[in-house]
C-alpha cells in the first residue's frame, strides 16, 4: 500500500488521496511516486496525459473503493486494461485511473470448457492456459493485446471464421456498475449482456469474463509468406479470390508491412516494406496444406516461414509485428467487396507513405451465423475487415502521416459498410452513431441510461445517455 502526502496540490480532490491510498490493497501512484510514468505509458506514443492518480487495484473492492472516491471527489475516471488501444483513452488528463493489469488471472474450467478471465488479462495468458488442455478461445490476432477491451469493442480473431467473433464467445461479465454494484452479466440480464457485447466500456468496469473455449488440434500449419510490395495488387487479388473459396478452419490475413532496418529483421525483409501474408489451418492436415499452398505460391516469394507447429505456438504468428511505443495513426473499416477496381483505386494511396501499413482479413464463416441485432456489433455487408496502421518515431511527422493515412482511408468509401471503433482514433458522436448504425446505437443508449445516467464512465468511444 502506497500513502503519499498530498496537502500542496491544487488538483480536485487530490487532499483526499490519501484516503483512497488506505482503502486499496494494490498501491496507489501519484506524480511523485516512482512507476508512475511507467504506469501511463499507453502503446500508442502519440497519446499521453498525466492524471491525477492511478489505482493499481488487485481485486474487485479496490475498483470499488476506486470507483466512488472518484465519483465523490468530482475527479473524471478512466478504466484501463490492456491499454492497447490505438485511441488513447485508458488515461485521462488530471483524471483517476482504475488500472487493472493486476488482475490478469486465468482459471480454465475444461469440462465445461470455458476461461474466467481477469479484467487485465492478455489473449496471451489465456492461448497457454487453454493450450495445455487441447483448447483455444477465439482471441487475439496479437496475443499480447488485452482479452476486455478487444472483446467488448469487435473481436476479430484467428478462430471467427470457425466459431465467430469474441464477443460471441462471452459466457458472462463480471460489471461493476456505476453505483458500485457488482453484477454477473449474462444471458439472464438480455440487455445488458447484448451491449456489453460490442458497445465497448461504457456501461461499467469489467473485472472478469468469461469466455467459451473450442477444441483446437495439437499441432497446425502457421507461418508467413512474404512477397515485394510490387506484387502488392496481384497478391490481394489472389489472396480474395483464395478465401472465398477456403473452408472455415483456414485463416489468413493480407497485409503491406513496412519493416524497420533492424538487425533483429530477417535479412531479406530489412529496411523494406514487403507484402505478407499470416496464415493458419486449423482442420485437417491435407486440406489445410492444399489451401495454404495456394497462399503460398501467388508470386516469387521473399521469404516463406509456413510449417507445422504447435497451436500455442502457431496462434502467435502475427506477435511482435505492432511493436509499442511508437507514434501511431490507425484507420479500419470493414468492406462490403474487395473488386479489382477497390484493390486497383486504393492500394497506389497506401504506398504514398512508407510509414503506413495496410492489413486485410476474409471474415465470413461463423461471424455471418450469428443473426443481426444478437450483439451491438452490426452484421451483414461486413465481407473484409481493412486496417491502415501508421507507425513512425519523429512527431514533426505526424501531420503529414496522418494525411496521407486519412487519404488512403477515404479512398475506401466506396467500398466501406462502415468504420470499427477498436481500429481508430476517437469517434465523435457522429461518427459513432454512422459506425454502429441508428438501432444499436439508440438501443446502446437505452440500456447506458439504465446503468450509467450520469456518464461516468465517458473515457471510451462514447454512448452519450
Amino acid at each position: 500500500m502506497t500513502q503519499t502526502d498530498h496537502a500542496e496540490t491544487e488538483a480536485p480532490g487530490a487532499r483526499k488521496l490519501g484516503a483512497l491510498a488506505e482503502r486499496l490493497r494494490g498501491p496507489l501512484l501519484t506524480t511523485e511516486s516512482p512507476g508512475y510514468d511507467e504506469a501511463r505509458a499507453l502503446f500508442n506514443a502519440r497519446k499521453s496525459a498525466r492524471p491525477l492518480a492511478i489505482a493499481c487495484c488487485e481485486n474487485v473492492d479496490d475498483v470499488r473503493a476506486a470507483l466512488a472516491w472518484a465519483r465523490a471527489s468530482g475527479v473524471p475516471l478512466s478504466v484501463r486494461a490492456g491499454g492497447h488501444g490505438v485511441h488513447g483513452l485508458a488515461i485521462r488528463e488530471g483524471g483517476l485511473v482504475i488500472d487493472l493489469r493486476a488482475m490478469d488471472g486465468v482459471a480454465i474450467a475444461a469440462d465445461a470448457r470455458q476461461a474466467r478471465v481477469g479484467g487485465g488479462a492478455r489473449w496471451n495468458a489465456v492461448y497457454e492456459a487453454a493450450a495445455a488442455h487441447g483448447l483455444g478461445p477465439t482471441g487475439g490476432t496479437e496475443t499480447s493485446v488485452g482479452v476486455v477491451g478487444f472483446t467488448i469493442g469487435s473481436g476479430n480473431a484467428w478462430l471467427m471464421r470457425r466459431h465467430g467473433l469474441a464477443c460471441d464467445n462471452v459466457v458472462s461479465f463480471e460489471l461493476v456498475t456505476a453505483d458500485g454494484t457488482v453484477r454477473e452479466v449474462d444471458a439472464d440480464d438480455p440487455d445488458l449482456f447484448w451491449a456489453l457485447k460490442g458497445g465497448g466500456g461504457n456501461f461499467g468496469v469489467i473485472t472478469a469474463i468469461t469466455l467459451q473455449l473450442h477444441p483446437v488440434p495439437d499441432q497446425i500449419s502457421a507461418g508467413m509468406t512474404f512477397y515485394a510490395a510490387e506484387d502488392a495488387e496481384r497478391t490481394l487479388r489472389g489472396y480474395r479470390d483464395v478465401m472465398e473459396e477456403a473452408p472455415r478452419d483456414t485463416a489468413a490475413m493480407w497485409a503491406l508491412a513496412p519493416f524497420p532496418d533492424d538487425p533483429q529483421v530477417p535479412g531479406p525483409l530489412r529496411g523494406r516494406t514487403v507484402v505478407l501474408i499470416a496464415m493458419l489451418h486449423v482442420g485437417p492436415r491435407e486440406e489445410g496444406e492444399r489451401h495454404l499452398e495456394r497462399l503460398r505460391t501467388l508470386a516469387p516469394t521473399v521469404l516463406d516461414t509456413v510449417g507445422e507447429v504447435p497451436f500455442a505456438q502457431g496462434i502467435r504468428v502475427l506477435d511482435g509485428v505492432a511493436p509499442p511505443g511508437l507514434q501511431q495513426y490507425w484507420r479500419g473499416m470493414y468492406l462490403r467487396s474487395l473488386d479489382d477496381e477497390a484493390v486497383a483505386t486504393t492500394l497506389p494511396l497506401v504506398a504514398v507513405a512508407p510509414e503506413m501499413g495496410m492489413q486485410v482479413w476474409r471474415m465470413g464463416g461463423a461471424v455471418d451465423d450469428v443473426p443481426a441485432g444478437a450483439t451491438a456489433i452490426p452484421r451483414g455487408e461486413r465481407r473484409y475487415f481493412m486496417g491502415l496502421a501508421s507507425a513512425w518515431v519523429d512527431p514533426a511527422e505526424s501531420e503529414r502521416i496522418i494525411s496521407a493515412t486519412d487519404a488512403a482511408g477515404d479512398a475506401f468509401a466506396p467500398w466501406s459498410s462502415g468504420a470499427c471503433p477498436n481500429h481508430v482514433d476517437r469517434l465523435t458522436g457522429e461518427e459513432l452513431r454512422a459506425a454502429l448504425g441508428e438501432e444499436i446505437h439508440d438501443r446502446l443508449r437505452a440500456v447506458k441510461r439504465q446503468v450509467d445516467p450520469g456518464n461516468v464512465f465517458a473515457a471510451n468511444q462514447n454512448i452519450e445517455p
